[in-house]
């Protein structure tokens, strides 16, 4: 398996940031915890999720600035890199401050990171997209059925 064209960071970007986990091995690969088909699964994921959200504001995906770009490969390289540490032994499984149960919650989906990122594209005027968040907006087109006080007695 290989990361999907859309995908942001490497495996070898969550490697650098979970070394400690691989017990002496050089690399993810089929015989590690994760194996390197699992984290290449959870940067594919993680991009797909942030796709959505850049998709919700009107961004183009994959993205191709390349500022934005960084931006949204250190946001799947820290989200696969935490998933990366879940899947070791660990205890605090839960509702307490630092429980490993809180990473599992999805109160992070990227939201937030489009939005910025789709402000600084419309900013430099790279944003090539309509605004879809933006919902129904009033054309001037129709006249209202009825008038205000039309049913007074």
């Amino acid at each position: 398996m290989a990361l999907r064209s859309d995908s942001y960071g490497t495996v070898e970007n969550v490697r650098a940031l979970t070394r400690h986990l691989l017990d002496g091995a050089g690399i993810f690969d089929a015989s590690t915890r994760p194996t390197l088909e699992d984290v290449e699964g959870m940067i594919d994921r993680w991009s797909a999720t942030l796709n959505v959200a850049l998709l919700n504001r009107g961004i183009a995906v994959p993205v191709t600035n390349v500022i934005a770009k960084q931006m949204c490969a250190q946001w799947v390289i820290r989200k696969a890199a935490a998933e990366v540490e879940l899947t070791q032994r660990g205890t605090g499984w839960n509702d307490d401050e630092g429980s490993r149960i809180r990473a599992l919650r999805p109160d992070d989906m990227g939201d937030d990171l489009a939005l910025r990122i789709a402000e600084a594209l419309r900013q430099q005027g790279e944003l090539t997209l309509g605004r879809a968040h933006e919902g129904l907006t009033f054309t001037g087109d129709a006249t209202p059925i009825f008038t205000r006080g039309q049913f007074d007695i």
